[in-house]
C-alpha cells in the first residue's frame, strides 16, 4: 500500500533543527532522511492504493500509528505506544522522492501554492490545539513566541473571530513580522511587563494563552484571566520551568 511521491517542498520544522544540534536534542536512527512537512505530486501507487492516483497532489501526515494499541483503541491515537514518524524513525522528504504508507498523504487542489501546502502539517497541530480550549468570537489571546508556530496559532485564532490577538517573544525582527501580519500588539517581554501590558490592553487579562515556546508556563499563567485557558503546545523536553500550582487552582486556569 505505498506510494512514490515527488516532492515539490519540505517545511523545516524545529524537530529537524533538533535532530540535526551538537548534540543532539531529538533521538532519530543515524542516516535518518529527516522533513516532515512536505507536499508533493505522486510518481507511482503500490497494487492495493485506492485513495490516491498519479499525478494527484497530496500532503503529508507524518504520524503513523498502529490502531490495535490501548490508546489508539480509545481514540488518542496521538499517544500511540507504537507509532512511526515519517522524517524522525522512518525516511523523510528531504529528498526528491519519498516512499510513504497511503495512509499518510491526504489530496490537495493543485492551486494550493507549494508553501503554503507545505504549511499543512505544523497548522494541523495548531489546530489541533485550538480545539482542545473552548473559544468564543471576541475572546482575547496572547501568544507567547512568535515564531512560525505562534503565528499560525495568530491566523487561526483572527480566522475564528478573535478579539484582542498578542504576540510575545524577544527577537525584535519576529515582533516586527507579526505586527506587518496584522495583529493588536507585539511585546518585546526583555522592554515591557508582559503581564501588565496584556491586562492594560485586554483589561482583565487574554482569556487565551498559547505558550508556543515550550518552557513558558510561569509567563502563561501570569497572562490569563481568572478562569481564563492555557493552551501549552510547544515541547522543551530538557527544561523544567517552574509551576504556581496555586496560581492555577485559585484562579480556575
Amino acid at each position: 500500500d505505498d506510494v512514490l511521491v515527488q516532492i515539490e517542498a519540505c517545511g523545516i520544522c524545529g524537530t529537524d533543527l533538533n535532530i540535526l544540534a551538537v548534540p543532539p536534542a531529538h533521538k532519530a536512527p543515524p542516516g535518518i532522511v529527516i522533513g516532515h512537512e512536505g507536499v508533493g505530486i505522486v510518481k507511482a501507487i503500490g497494487p492495493a492504493v485506492q485513495s490516491v492516483r498519479p499525478g494527484d497532489r497530496v500532503v503529508i501526515a507524518n504520524r503513523l500509528t498502529c490502531g490495535q494499541c490501548d490508546y489508539c483503541r480509545r481514540g488518542l491515537d496521538n499517544q500511540c505506544t507504537n507509532y512511526q514518524t515519517i522524517g524522525t524513525t522512518i525516511d523523510g522528504a528531504f529528498a526528491p522522492t519519498l516512499r510513504a504508507p497511503a495512509r499518510a498523504l491526504w489530496k490537495i487542489d493543485p492551486s494550493v501554492p507549494r508553501d503554503d501546502a507545505a504549511l499543512f502539517e505544523p497548522l494541523s497541530c495548531a489546530v489541533g490545539s485550538v480545539k482542545r480550549a473552548p473559544f468564543q468570537p471576541g475572546d482575547n489571546v496572547a501568544i507567547i513566541g512568535a515564531g512560525p508556530m505562534g503565528l499560525l496559532f495568530a491566523l487561526l485564532y483572527r480566522t475564528l473571530g478573535a478579539g484582542k490577538i498578542i504576540l510575545l517573544d524577544v527577537a525584535p525582527y519576529r515582533l516586527e513580522f507579526a505586527q506587518e501580519m496584522g495583529m493588536d500588539a507585539a511585546l518585546n517581554v526583555t522592554q515591557v511587563d508582559a503581564a501588565a501590558e496584556v491586562k492594560r490592553l485586554t483589561g482583565l487579562g487574554a482569556d487565551i494563552v498559547v505558550d508556543a515556546v515550550g518552557n513558558q508556563m510561569s509567563q502563561a499563567l501570569q497572562l490569563a484571566r481568572r478562569g481564563g485557558q492555557v493552551i501549552l503546545f510547544g515541547l522543551r523536553p530538557h527544561d523544567n520551568p517552574p509551576v504556581n500550582q496555586y496560581t492555577i487552582t485559585r484562579y480556575d486556569l
